[in-house]
């Protein structure tokens, strides 16, 4: 088995069809359906139904699916930890931050180019799990104050330090066109009849939290 049949596979299931997956790797239709029909004599059972309306996932197919999935995010940490450069490397992990973003761009540009920075954003458990695997020198995240003692507990687990960088008061986003969006404040209460868009589920996130 190579890393090539479990990408091609991968691509197809994300696409649902041969030929959007042939587009997406930059090769054939014919060449993508090879690569897979020899993953599928190998492994002895069809990973797709194939028929006039395109292709669809076998029960099979969707237990390798989650299994390759896996293989491909552990290839590419691996591909991560190799430096593109001879410069230093600076790796951070990260909630989802537009902010946080922009600052290792300007800290990119302050520098020189002299880091090779590479930014991972992800939940709080994705954060600490790459730092204690040392993919991550640095996390960084967002907790609500009452949420500090469980998540440190959860750190003394994962033998990682906790350094406090400030406090923040929680800001709601909203549209030009919403009612709040002239308001300075905005009381617990009022949020129960708000529709929120949900990020990645997190035990730590805000959202969680707001019921």
């Amino acid at each position: 088995m190579e890393i090539k049949q479990l990408e091609y596979f991968a691509a197809a299931c994300d696409q649902g069809s041969f030929n959007k997956a042939a587009a997406c790797l930059y090769t054939t239709q014919p060449n993508v359906s090879r690569v897979i029909s020899s993953l599928e004599k190998e492994l002895g059972r069809e990973l797709f139904v194939r028929d006039s309306k395109g292709i669809r996932l076998t029960p099979f197919g969707e237990t390798i699916r989650e299994y390759a999935g896996n293989i491909l995010k552990n290839v590419g940490m691996i591909h991560s930890m190799v430096p593109l450069n001879p410069g230093q490397k600076l790796s951070i992990s990260t909630y989802a931050s537009n902010f946080l973003a922009r600052l290792l761009l300007d800290f990119y540009e302050e520098t020189k180019g002299t880091y090779v920075i590479e930014h991972f954003q992800g939940t709080a458990e994705e954060v600490t799990d790459r730092v204690k695997q040392g993919i991550s020198e640095i996390g960084v995240v967002v907790l609500a104050q009452k949420q500090t003692a469980a998540f440190c507990h959860i750190l003394e687990h994962k033998r990682l330090e906790f350094h406090h960088l400030g406090n923040r008061k929680l800001c709601l986003l909203v549209g030009r066109s919403h009612p709040f969006y002239h308001r300075d404040e905005v009381r617990f209460d009022e949020l129960s009849g708000l529709k929120f868009i949900q990020g990645v589920r997190d035990y730590f996130s805000m959202e969680h939290h707001l019921e």
